[in-house]
């Protein structure tokens, strides 16, 4: 057996093939370590997560296994909190952040009622979905005055921003209404990790047959036309591994970007077809580190932009435009004096391709318009970029809304082993699992895990 891939979906079935017995397995995997999205960095006085961060709710099979090895924390954390700010450092009564929250997560819940019935009922797009029904409940607003008035439409957009990070699209006009109920969530609760989460793949990888999982192994080829012959480059030369079975657990962003040629023969059509019809995009993080806490007793800077539909300030350089796709800058539990900036969209993309110097300055400018004081620059800067590394090509997946290949159950389709004749009797050559392959729990950890497994 050959699994393609060492993050959590491919360490995780390798673990259910050892529990089970089936010891003569190889798990290859390109980077130069197993983990996959899962990146745990030493920054400062502590680790920090570039990649996975939390352990969603504790209603699922990884948090049983997390929770058994007892590298959960007793820190549970949260996102979006502390002050929201307009630019020039006002800040937005909570009275206020609390009934645009609920006004967002009201209409969020009614779009998932669509996924009940017939899909025509759906509208186009969840991002289209909330537009109109927040343009209603504006209508309701008849005492408010215009600052109030722009005040929530600059809360909308925090929150629109905060969906876009949330479910890693590029906008929501993307992300398919129909499918927004699918998802199911395992608890609201964001556990963190002792230590770091990287333990996690030290704990499967213990688990594991010596020796059974290699790195540096980008695979380039796999003929299944008989036996399954997988061709991995080695010292100039092809390594070449022979199977029975094959498991595939790149991320979408990897198995779209293959060539035809990757498989000889070419996979079915459905597949192909299956797999291109999944949202995979990027969101980043940056991790900025200072001499001292600044921002004292706030909990959290969240920006609210008072020009917005993508307007910036005309100060602003061109190059910043990716702070468009920034929500805010949150705490970090354990290290008290950095602050961690999320950023979606576009706009993650963007950031990948400037320089540390030039990002922290940019930071540091965002910051200054936003809390209306003197920022000090940081004295270190670390941060992700998950869609140049080729190894991965972005963050996770999102149900996209596609036309006529959103009204297949593409999870089932995908997850549904492809059989060969051998001796008379059909066998399972090639399977898929991963995060973006789980019905109701794409996009996370633990769906990574239980497709695995």
């Amino acid at each position: 057996i050959v699994i393609i891939g060492g993050g959590v979906a491919g360490l995780a079935a390798a673990y259910k093939l050892t529990q089970a017995g089936f010891l003569d397995f190889r798990v290859l995997e390109a980077q130069s370590v197993a983990g996959g999205r899962i990146s745990s960095s030493v920054f400062g006085e502590g680790f920090v997560e570039l990649g996975a961060q939390w352990i969603h709710g504790s209603n699922s099979m990884f948090y049983e296994f997390v929770h058994n090895k007892r590298l959960l924390s007793s820190v549970i954390s949260s996102e979006g909190e502390g002050h929201y700010l307009r630019e020039g450092g006002a800040r937005i009564p909570n009275v206020l952040i609390s009934e645009m929250k609920e006004v967002i997560e009201d209409i969020l819940s009614r779009c998932e009622d669509f996924y009940r019935k017939p899909r025509n009922y759906a509208p186009s797009s969840v991002g289209e979905y909330l537009s109109v029904e927040f343009e209603r409940y504006l209508q309701t607003c008849d005492n408010d005055s215009p600052d109030t008035l722009r005040l929530k439409r600059g809360l909308f957009d925090w929150h629109l921003r905060f969906q876009i990070i949330d479910n890693s699209c590029y906008n929501l006009e993307e992300l398919c209404a129909f499918d927004w109920g699918r998802f199911q969530s395992c608890g609201s609760e964001n556990f963190n990790i002792h230590h770091n989460y990287f333990q996690i793949v030290e704990r499967l990888l213990a688990e594991l047959p010596n020796k059974s999982v290699e790195c540096k192994r980008l695979v380039c080829s796999v003929d299944w036309n008989n036996n399954i012959r997988v061709l991995s480059p080695c010292n100039a030369a092809l390594h070449q591994y022979l199977a029975e079975h094959l498991i595939v657990t790149c991320s979408v962003g990897v198995i779209n970007a293959f060539p035809l040629s990757f498989f000889s023969p070419h996979l079915p059509d459905a597949y192909v077809k299956g797999f291109r019809s999944i949202g995979f995009g990027t969101i980043n993080k940056i991790f900025l580190r200072y001499e001292e806490a600044w921002w004292k007793d706030m909990k959290g800077i969240q920006l609210v932009w008072d020009s917005i539909k993508d307007k910036l300030p005309v100060e602003y350089e061109l190059d910043m435009a990716w702070t468009r796709g920034v929500t805010g800058f949150d705490l970090v539990a354990g290290l008290p004096t950095v602050l961690l900036c999320w950023v979606g969209g576009i706009g993650a993309e963007l950031v990948e391709q400037l320089p540390d110097k030039i990002v922290a300055e940019h930071c540091t400018a965002l910051l200054t318009l936003f809390t209306g004081i003197t920022i000090p620059h940081p004295t270190e800067i670390l941060r992700s970029k998950w869609n140049s590394n080729k190894q991965v090509r972005g963050s996770y997946s999102y149900s996209r809304a596609v036309g006529d290949q959103a009204k297949t159950n593409v999870s089932a389709q995908l997850l549904t082993p492809i059989y060969t004749e051998k001796n008379g009797r059909k066998v399972p050559s090639i399977l898929f699992a991963g995060e973006a392959l789980h019905e109701k729990h794409y996009s996370t950890v633990h769906g990574a895990f239980e497709t695995g497994f």
